[in-house]
């Protein structure tokens, strides 16, 4: 009994035409062996592994081409990393070239076989070397060691940078500009140093270890030039640091008055800055101007100022702390200033708040010297006193917003030198002038009033005593 699989129908038989010759099979050839052909780097011996001749059948051809579909590639383009051998070429051609490609992605690198062209050759994929991603690893490990270097050296700079600050902060302040802590070893007798200081002084610098004059007077014996100073030097420099003391120096640099000379042994004291503001100094080194602006603490006054004989300018500006009466504010000061600085040309006390009456004891205390009187932007009322002409050296007098009233005193028409006068913003004030401010031997070049702003104006439509 014959088989469902007898019965098919048999094809017929070939015509004529398929009769023809066909020509003899083309020679096998053995293709190169990854193992077997000694010529390959890294081949193994003659006679195993893949070195074995391979014949492509037409079954072998259909399921290469079938892999190539799925591969995805254009044809003839080798996959990347793999080496191909060559097939039954129906041309007898030769063996194609070992191919590599090395910096392909890692999602290119796989092993499976797959035929590239139209001859069939067989590709084999093989791992391709690493040498993309063993330059990769290198240049990453170079960024990464040239970026922990780079740290290193920055973090080097910053700790040199605040060894450095630390350091010269360190020195200033024990050399220079470091407050000075109290000292009771230091029992050298004041008066070796400074012949002329008072007994008031002395007292204080040996008995009172929290005095500004002990504190000064510490700080002067740490000087390392001490002995190069005469005696007028040595005074000067210890009253300007009982100043310091005495007026909350500490406390200067918190409202930035720029005081990052004061006290440093290094620099001259006429180069040490605000609070004293300004050239204080004379072409002999000597302080001839004292600008006292914006200072916390002004009370009391140390009495060794008087110690500063040639002083010329003594200047009070914006000094809101200063309240009361300026009896009161005077008592502060040496009791006779003109006999304390007999070369005394300025005093200035704008900016103020003083009350009360402007007091003659002040005006004949400064008459012999002085040449410029500031009383501007104060709350002194009453009228204005006639001692002014006492002064007779006095070149400006400022008397601009306050609460004055009456008549100017004719007194003021004798001062000859004066050259600036401003009462404005004193409405009380009455519209006359002292007759002397328009006479011939009048040199007044400013004249401010709240009747007129110049002198012509004034002299041309303002009444006279």
């Amino acid at each position: 009994m014959s088989s469902p699989r007898d019965n098919r129908k048999k094809p017929p038989p070939s015509s004529s035409s398929d009769n023809r010759k066909k020509p003899p099979p083309p020679a096998r050839t053995a293709a190169p062996s990854l193992m077997g052909d000694a010529s390959l780097p890294g081949a193994f011996p003659q006679g195993g592994g893949l070195g074995a001749d391979i014949e492509m059948s037409p079954m072998s051809r259909r399921l290469s081409a079938e892999n190539f579909k799925n591969n995805s590639r254009p044809t003839g383009e080798s996959r990347p990393g793999a080496v191909a051998m060559s097939g039954m070429a129906s041309g007898g051609g030769s063996s194609k070239d070992l191919k590599s490609e090395s910096s392909k992605t890692d999602s290119t690198r796989d092993t499976e076989p797959s035929v590239n062209d139209d001859n069939g050759a067989l590709v084999v994929m093989m791992p391709p070397p690493d040498e993309g991603l063993e330059d990769d690893y290198m240049r990453r490990k170079k960024m990464t060691m040239a970026t922990a270097v780079g740290f290193l050296v920055i973090i080097a700079i910053i700790i040199v940078v605040v060894v450095v600050v630390v350091a010269t902060g360190s020195s200033e302040d024990d050399n220079a500009m470091a407050q000075v802590e109290p000292d009771k070893g230091n029992t050298l007798d004041p008066r070796l140093l400074m012949p002329s200081l008072p007994d008031a002084t002395v007292d204080a610098i040996v008995n009172d270890p929290h005095s500004a004059q002990h504190q000064a007077y510490d700080w002067l014996l740490r000087d390392p030039t001490l002995a190069d100073y005469e005696e007028w030097r040595l005074l000067q420099r210890f009253v300007l640091v009982v100043l310091y003391y005495a007026f909350d120096g500490p406390d200067w640099s918190r409202v930035a008055m720029k005081v990052t000379r004061y006290r440093d042994y290094r620099f001259p004291e006429c180069t040490w800055g605000e609070p004293f503001y300004g050239d204080y100094c004379n072409e002999n080194g000597q302080v001839v101007r004292l600008a006292f602006q914006n200072i916390r603490q002004l009370d009391p006054i140390p009495p060794e100022l008087s110690l500063l004989s040639n002083l010329q300018m003594l200047e009070f500006d914006d000094q809101n702390n200063i309240k009361g009466t300026i009896e009161k504010f005077l008592s502060l000061l040496p009791a006779n200033l003109t006999e304390a600085f007999p070369s005394l040309h300025t005093f200035t006390l704008p900016h103020s708040e003083l009350v009360g009456t402007i007091p003659g004891a002040l005006l004949s205390t400064l008459a012999p010297t002085l040449r410029k009187l500031d009383l501007r932007e104060n709350y002194f009322t009453g009228a204005v006193p006639s001692e002014l002409g006492l002064l007779h050296k006095l070149e400006s007098l400022s008397l601009t917003m306050n609460k004055l009233e009456g008549d100017l005193p004719e007194e003021l028409g004798t001062l000859t030198a004066l050259k600036e006068f401003t009462s404005d913003q004193n409405p009380d004030i009455e519209a006359i002038l002292p007759s002397g401010f328009c006479s011939e031997e009048s040199n007044l070049t400013t004249l401010i009033t709240d009747w007129c702003p110049t002198v012509e104006q004034c002299c041309s439509t303002v009444g006279h005593n």
